[in-house]
């Protein structure tokens, strides 16, 4: 027998597809407003009123008569923004667009965009068992599964060629038995109103055109010259010019040129309440898109970045750049304190801890190197290590970290190399907000000059 849920949703969705299931909370939170409970009376109006039509109303509520109002549940904001926030909602279009042939669904269930970037959920759902079994196959992804068009413009291509990168990545955990959801991150010159997506195994010219919804975005003009951070091909970084940085709720792009060894400009951020952000507080990963041209003897740069949550621009003051404040509002520079703010710097890299896995950071080196305190315990051959106010006891031999008490999986344990206790990066990386990453020059760890781990808070 099915479920009453399930029945409402065969009625309504001719096209079958899985019934979403409806967050509890909000289901309850719901039909306790429709009773108008106080939370105190809630059993007593559940014994006396509620009764399952009133569930099952709730239900569509929640489910807003779509088969993807469900991916509410997970949307872009989960996907590359570290979860729900009231800036990102705001900004959201979680409107299902979709279209079908006679074996699947596609449908893009969440979008959010800029100036630079394009992010999206989608969903693709099988239409029949056939199709259903060639969905869930291994080889379903190859380099024909996708293809995205975008309007062509004089910012974002060149001649015929439009400049423009997509990378993807399965949901697995909103797998079901006939539908697999990925996201999208397609980054572009600018980005446009619309983005087109096929699936390479639906009909050959069926297009879904899915409309963006651009937040908007300012520029900062700095045109300072500064010393910017090492890069993957030169870790002692070297003099960058940050001309402009432009930002939107999403991320920022930075404008800069260097004329020397490659460097790139890692500016701060100076919040309204007085606050100083270092680049990594709200900034996730190296330049995911740009370009670099040459420009006399100089070589510019146009890279572009995402904040690691949707970012309320009202809350930021200005960009600040070698202790100097470059206001959002196009206010004259004035000088601002960062004495205080931990900056860049490089350490060496540390020999593997066993064939197979990647380098490790030296504990104490990183946590120094960054101004945090780190104690040792050899007891319990344990280090334990503080930086924002976040401490991480790290034991050697054990693959589980504890992160203000809460215990934190690593690839591999942290082992002693040279009287050093050593650790994978990932930990300090996700707790301390950090960007850190591996130099190899040449290719080969033995090559001492220009090997190094890039650290930057």
């Amino acid at each position: 027998m099915k479920a009453p849920m399930r029945e409402l949703w065969d009625d309504v969705m001719p096209l079958g597809g899985p019934c979403p299931t409806p967050r509890p909370g909000e289901v309850a939170r719901m039909v306790n407003e429709a009773l108008d409970a106080d939370p105190s009376e809630r059993r007593r109006h559940m014994r006396q009123k509620m009764r399952t039509a009133a569930l099952l109303a709730a239900a569509l509520l929640v489910l807003t008569g779509s088969v993807f109002a469900a991916a509410r549940n997970w949307t872009v904001l989960d996907a590359f923004f570290g979860g729900s926030s009231e800036e990102g909602e705001a900004l959201m279009n979680d409107q299902p667009y979709s279209v079908s042939d006679d074996n699947y669904t596609l449908t893009v269930t969440s979008s959010l965009a800029d100036g630079a970037a394009a992010y999206l959920t989608v969903t693709v759902t099988a239409k029949t068992p056939e199709a259903a079994e060639a969905l869930m196959a291994d080889d379903f992804e190859n380099m024909n599964t996708w293809g995205v068009e975008v309007p062509h413009t004089e910012e974002n291509t060149v001649g015929d060629v439009v400049l423009a990168s997509l990378s993807t990545g399965e949901e697995k955990a909103l797998r079901t038995e006939n539908s697999r959801t990925w996201h999208m991150e397609l980054r572009l010159g600018s980005t446009p109103e619309t983005v087109s997506i096929r699936l390479g195994a639906m009909e050959q010219d069926l297009w879904l055109e899915a409309p963006l919804t651009l937040a908007e975005s300012v520029t900062v003009a700095v045109n300072a010259r500064g010393t910017g951070a090492g890069t993957y091909d030169n870790a002692a970084g070297g003099p960058v010019t940050l001309r402009t940085v432009t930002l939107s709720p999403l991320g920022l792009t930075l404008d800069y040129t260097y004329s020397e060894e490659e460097a790139r400009p890692v500016p701060a951020f100076l919040g309204t309440d007085g606050t100083v952000y270092t680049w990594s507080q709200l900034v996730s990963d190296l330049a995911k898109g740009g370009l670099s041209r040459p420009e006399g003897e100089a070589t510019a740069v146009s890279a572009k970045y995402a904040f690691r949550s949707v970012r309320d621009l009202s809350a930021l003051e200005a960009v600040v750049f070698e202790g100097m404040a470059y206001p959002l509002d196009g206010g004259a520079p004035y000088a601002v304190d960062v004495s205080g703010l931990p900056v860049p710097f490089q350490l060496p890299l540390v020999d593997r801890i066993a064939e197979g896995y990647g380098f490790v950071v030296p504990v104490r080196a990183l946590c120094e190197g960054l101004g945090g305190v780190c104690t040792w315990d050899n007891d319990s051959r344990s280090a334990v290590v503080t930086f924002r106010d976040v401490t991480i006891v790290l034991t050697e031999g054990e693959t589980t970290a504890l992160v203000d008490g809460e215990a934190v999986e690593m690839y591999y344990a942290p082992a002693i190399r040279n009287g050093r206790m050593s650790a994978a990066p990932d930990v300090f990386a996700e707790s301390w907000l950090l960007d850190l990453y591996a130099v190899i020059a040449d290719g080969s760890v033995e090559q001492a000059d220009g090997s190094a781990w890039v650290i930057v808070p």
